[in-house]
């Protein structure tokens, strides 16, 4: 510290999913026995991932209430700040450390301090465009392979491995002729943000009933 301001009570914020805020506090001391600070502000930097220092949460990222504080008298402790951190939708997972500071107009008095932020790992898979509820449609004739696409996006911030589809489609009529779904494209693995466009194929047999087939693809 610098001067006569001191951060106490500082509490880091709970472990938080990437695409949240999280919320962490403190207070600021004027420790000076005679005189009162004035104009003090909040001054902040990136946070950095403790393992990989190329992974940053950006300091526009951080937030503070009160945005500053305007007094504190002699030996006067401040309510708490409150600070936020909102944390990017494909942030890795870890602990990302920086420093904050208080300071007054002058730079007089100043206290600089670190904080921790711990970003949960959050798998999160999605399927673009088709829902339950907004089917993918593929139509052809008897004999012939009808085809679609769907995307496939990892929206969560750890890399997805060992994906699998399976399916509960009713592929025969009612004399046992059928039809043969396959899917292709699926990929080993998926990383943070990435997207990938899978192929379904419906080879239907020459004397397959006319009629809609229907079911539930699943992906995980």
């Amino acid at each position: 510290a610098v001067g006569d301001l001191t951060v106490i009570n500082q509490v880091n914020p709970s472990p938080g999913n990437p695409g949240s805020n999280v919320t962490g506090s403190f207070n600021v001391k004027n420790n000076n026995a005679s005189s009162a600070i004035t104009s003090i502000n909040f001054i902040k930097s990136d946070l950095v991932h403790t393992s990989d220092p190329t992974s940053k949460i950006l300091s526009s990222s951080i937030g503070f209430t009160p945005a500053s504080i305007a007094s504190l008298n002699s030996n006067e402790t401040s309510s708490p700040v409150v600070f936020t951190v909102a944390l990017p939708q494909l942030a890795k997972a870890g602990i990302y450390n920086g420093n904050l500071e208080v300071r007054d107009s002058t730079g007089a008095h100043s206290s600089t301090f670190q904080v921790s932020v711990n970003v949960n790992s959050l798998p999160r898979l999605s399927v673009e465009t088709f829902t339950t509820s907004n089917p993918l449609q593929i139509k052809e004739e008897q004999g012939e392979t009808a085809s679609g696409n769907f995307v496939l996006k990892n929206e969560g911030n750890t890399v997805l491995s060992n994906l699998d589809i399976s399916n509960n489609v009713v592929l025969k009529d009612n004399d046992n002729d059928t039809i043969t779904l396959t899917f292709t494209g699926l990929p080993s693995s998926l990383n943070p943000g990435a997207s990938v466009a899978v192929t379904v194929k419906a080879a239907i047999s020459d004397d397959v009933d006319f009629k809609t087939y229907s079911g539930t693809v699943t992906v995980k």
